[in-house]
């Protein structure tokens, strides 16, 4: 009942590479007490002892036995008759020959075996197919959850840039040329986080009193380039102030501007003076 490639096996090889030679002298064990028992009055190819029993025959752990059992069907070398509950062996009745076969009664189960295979193989196929069709339907749901997602993230930030008075874009302009990049930068804070940044970048454009060169940025230019700028955590408002040193000159020029007048004044009365 051995075959002489069964080595070979990958499932073999599986069982082998976790329960060694004791598992793979179970299975065969087990596959000959099926074969042994197949009579005119049994031939269900079901193997009637539990795990107590093969663990006492074969001086193995019931719990190990139990084990092993359980992988073997995991890996397809067993199944379990569902109506019966009993582990049953379909692949030896497959692989009888039947010119060795003379029960009628063997014969016809083994067709039938053979046709539940098929019919189990078809059934798969048709399973695996559908789980696949899910899992792309699951994907582009998934895909379009995130591309609205996207949109509205971009509505929102360009209305709030437009209404601060900013460059104008089209909604399909932002669209057709932000970089991935530039939209992993919009995901990672919060919206009104990004909103203060844009609020803080027009006050210090527009305002009086703040020293910044690029009022000119797109919103784009404006993410990839000055958003971590306008942050609140940056303090822009104080961070692009005119510099106190300019106001102090101003004010030392008129100072020094009036008191060059108020000279020249003097200088002239004087002069009034001295004539009289």
């Amino acid at each position: 009942m051995h075959d002489t490639n069964a080595l070979s096996d990958a499932k073999i090889e599986k069982l082998i590479m976790k329960y060694g030679v004791e598992g793979y002298g179970l299975y065969f064990a087990c596959v000959e007490i099926i074969a042994g028992n197949l009579t005119n009055e049994n031939i269900t190819f079901e193997l009637e002892h539990d795990a107590e029993i093969l663990g006492h025959k074969f001086q193995i752990d019931t719990l190990k036995v139990n084990d092993m059992m359980g992988y073997m069907i995991a890996l397809g070398l067993f199944e379990i008759n569902q109506i019966t509950k009993r582990v049953s062996c379909e692949k030896l009745a497959k692989r009888i020959s039947s010119n060795l076969i003379k029960n009628p009664q063997l014969l016809k189960i083994k067709k039938e075996i053979q046709e539940d295979m098929r019919s189990n193989e078809k059934t798969q196929e048709v399973m695996s197919q559908t789980k696949l069709d899910y899992i792309i339907l699951d994907n582009n749901k998934e895909k379009e959850k995130k591309k609205d997602s996207s949109l509205s993230l971009i509505t929102d930030i360009l209305n709030c840039w437009t209404d601060n008075g900013l460059a104008k874009h089209s909604l399909t302009t932002i669209q057709n040329n932000i970089k991935p990049k530039e939209l992993k930068i919009l995901k990672s804070y919060p919206v009104d986080v990004l909103k203060g940044a844009i609020a803080n970048y027009a006050t210090v454009c527009q305002g009086e009193g703040y020293f910044w060169t690029w009022d000119g940025w797109t919103l784009l230019q404006f993410i990839s380039r000055g958003l971590i700028n306008f942050l609140d955590e940056a303090d822009p408002l104080t961070r692009f102030k005119a510099a106190d040193s300019e106001a102090e000159e101003d004010k030392k020029y008129d100072d020094n501007l009036k008191k060059l007048v108020e000279r020249v004044e003097k200088e002239e009365a004087a002069k009034k003076h001295g004539k009289n």
